[in-house]
């Protein structure tokens, strides 16, 4: 609402873009995890959307070198963010009408948000091919809890790194984790490890496999397939 601090935090991000120009980085992630609301009737929600969205096509209007990619979460640290979601994520990245604005799925995030992460990532590469970076953890999908890849989740991961290959997404895989508890490397490595092992059996040939199941729609076959594949 304060316009002060919105030019405070556009300088800021200007600062960023400096900053990733030097360490020759192409792509900035933006979390404005604060923009939000708590409560019914706190926020003229189209103004302050409106204002978000004018904030970063200022940005990227001006740094067009740089891929701006907007990171969605449903709450926390506001019970209401405004990107919560892929979809609305993506209208905000596309009013802006600049190419070098894209999405970031956080697979945590979307758990937490009802999303299967591979439908996210379609609707993503269908409308502009707006998937622009990754961010990989796991939790139980009510809290985002950072949690290694794999150790909720497995089938939904397989799902998702065909998808990724299936639209041919060339962007970073990166490690979103907070092992508050474990021992911080070795938990990054057991998720790279995990990913690195599905990525390893999407061979073309299993590849045309998913897509023939897939397109039989048979459940019950696709899950013989996951413990044939995976757990034999």
């Amino acid at each position: 609402k304060d316009p002060e601090i919105r030019k405070q935090a556009v300088n800021y991000t200007f600062e960023c873009v400096e900053m990733a120009r030097k360490l020759d980085c192409k792509t900035l992630n933006l979390w404005p995890g604060q923009d939000g609301y708590d409560y019914v009737l706190q926020s003229n929600i189209a103004l302050e959307r409106r204002y978000l969205m004018e904030n970063i096509r200022e940005v990227a209007k001006a740094a067009p070198d740089i891929n701006f990619s907007l990171e969605y979460k449903p709450k926390e640290p506001r019970n209401f963010c405004f990107m919560a979601r892929a979809s609305d994520t993506l209208l905000l990245a596309k009013e802006t009408a600049l190419d070098n604005v894209g999405v970031t799925i956080d697979t945590g995030h979307a758990l937490v948000g009802g999303e299967n992460v591979a439908e996210s990532i379609v609707i993503l590469q269908e409308y502009g091919r707006k998937l622009f970076h990754m961010h990989f953890n796991d939790n139980y999908g009510h809290w985002d809890d950072d949690m290694i890849i794999g150790s909720v989740h497995f089938p939904l991961f397989v799902e998702t790194l065909f998808w990724l290959k299936e639209t041919n997404y060339t962007g970073w895989l990166s490690m979103d984790q907070y092992p508050y508890r474990e021992d911080g490397q070795g938990a990054l490595r057991e998720s790279v490890a995990f990913l690195q092992m599905i990525e390893s059996r999407l061979t073309d040939e299993v590849m045309q496999e998913l897509r023939d199941l897939m397109s039989r729609g048979n459940a019950v076959e696709s899950q013989r397939w996951l413990r044939r594949t995976f757990f034999k």
